[in-house]
């Protein structure tokens, strides 16, 4: 673990400071990132990683200059030690053994314009950190948006078959940045029956909708985050994937449509 140096009080001695986990790391920048992304029309459903914005756009500082640089660190946040550490809980180690039958992949793409050389010392920071790149003219939005959507079809294993069309390239880009992340996993705990039921979305007055819900009873991890009955507090569950090394956290808030 790194650590940093801080004076001990009038003894004059420095003793070591844990450095900050980079789990607090994303987690703050998960937040600010929520909250900048939030569509205008609050009725539309959004899905983002923030983990893997974060991760992505810090393999840039390399390439940038000094004053971009600590921009970019004061907002990321997060150094190579982190993003070695992330990649290391992203993928499988090959020395142990498969202890479910949850399936984990992530990947990461640089496209690089043909118009412009990188600093050798940014390409070899790439290349350490093993993070893909590879010539695209962009210039020919067509082959362009062909070559990034069957590298999302591939990473995704056909879930996602279309990530920018040809109006969306731009013939000027530069760099092209993209990952993704597949998952596929075995809930811990089955769910025993689906029935339909009743689901509300916000409105004036709140609409009903009849939808297939999962249904079980067990007693799981779960919490509030506030500790008084405050309406701005959200109740939060834990679902566990096979082997509990996994989980899928939702929160509902307090008060019906105050999330």
């Amino acid at each position: 673990t790194s650590m940093d140096r801080q004076p001990a009080g009038d003894a004059g001695l420095e003793v070591p400071k844990p450095s900050v986990r980079y789990d607090k790391k994303v987690m703050d920048f998960a937040v600010k990132l929520f909250q900048k992304a939030f569509p205008s029309d609050d009725t539309s459903n959004y899905i983002i990683s923030p983990i893997m914005v974060q991760s992505l756009l810090s393999y840039l500082f390399d390439g940038a200059s000094n004053a971009t640089r600590l921009e970019m660190e004061s907002v990321l946040q997060l150094n190579m030690n982190d993003l070695h550490d992330i990649e290391r809980a992203l993928t499988p180690q090959a020395d142990q053994e498969p202890i479910t039958k949850n399936k984990l992949d992530s990947a990461s793409q640089i496209f690089k314009s043909t118009t412009f050389e990188l600093l050798p010392a940014f390409r070899d920071s790439l290349k350490s950190n093993h993070v893909p790149l590879s010539e695209m003219d962009f210039s020919n939005p067509r082959l362009a948006s062909e070559t990034i959507n069957n590298w999302a079809r591939e990473k995704t294993r056909q879930r996602i078959q279309e990530v920018v069309d040809e109006k969306s390239i731009d013939p000027q880009t530069k760099l092209f940045l993209m990952n993704a992340l597949y998952f596929n996993g075995t809930w811990l705990n089955k769910f025993p029956k689906t029935e339909r039921g009743a689901f509300y979305v916000s409105g004036q007055p709140p609409i009903r909708s009849s939808v297939n819900m999962m249904f079980l009873t067990k007693e799981l991890r779960n919490g509030n985050t506030r500790s008084d009955d405050s309406a701005h507090g959200m109740t939060w569950i834990e679902l566990p994937y096979d082997g509990d090394r996994m989980s899928m956290i939702l929160f509902l808030p307090n008060e019906q449509f105050q999330l």
